[in-house]
């Protein structure tokens, strides 16, 4: 299986990190470089029953803590991110149709909170918000703003999406 794992202000991970994932992967890296939070974030990805819904950066053997923990601190800049976002992208066919599924989470009280997810492929995207206590769903399809026929591949995407890794 290839994917590419999106991480974007994850701890040591400042800014937006695509990182490919291959049949044989290897993290090298100096301590606090982001090995463990990178492994934290692909077991999230990969839990099907969770993600993104919940999210399992504290389950066993991982520990990464509440929002403020988890959330990117730049010390030079005294910057604190408000979010930080996971997610993988898959080519599904012939290396143009790729479709890509990110979390953005925010924090309560240093409860991690799902804000946002958005699963995109070539047909168009589809972005889940949360708005208060309710969550807002906004679909976007290619074919309807060409004024054409709604058609099905844009709901087989997201089906795909969804069982990538099952």
């Amino acid at each position: 299986m290839e994917f590419n794992v999106i991480v974007e202000n994850v701890r040591s991970l400042f800014g937006e990190y695509k990182i490919p994932v291959r049949p044989l992967t290897v993290l090298v890296g100096e301590n606090s470089s982001g090995k463990t939070t990178f492994l934290s974030v692909l077991t999230t990805l990969l839990n099907n029953n969770k993600y993104p819904w919940k999210n399992s950066f504290n389950d066993p053997p991982f520990d990464l803590g509440l929002f403020d923990n988890i959330v990117s601190v730049e010390q030079n800049n005294n910057r604190i991110y408000k979010y930080f976002k996971i997610g993988f992208e898959k080519i599904i066919d012939d290396k143009k149709n790729k479709a890509k599924t990110i979390a953005t989470y925010g924090g309560d009280y240093g409860r991690i909170e799902l804000i946002q997810v958005e699963i995109s492929s070539i047909n168009g995207h589809l972005i889940i918000e949360k708005k208060g206590n309710a969550y807002k769903v906004n679909i976007y399809h290619r074919s309807l703003e060409h004024s054409e026929p709604f058609n099905v591949s844009f709901v087989q995407d997201y089906l795909i999406m969804l069982r990538l890794f099952t």
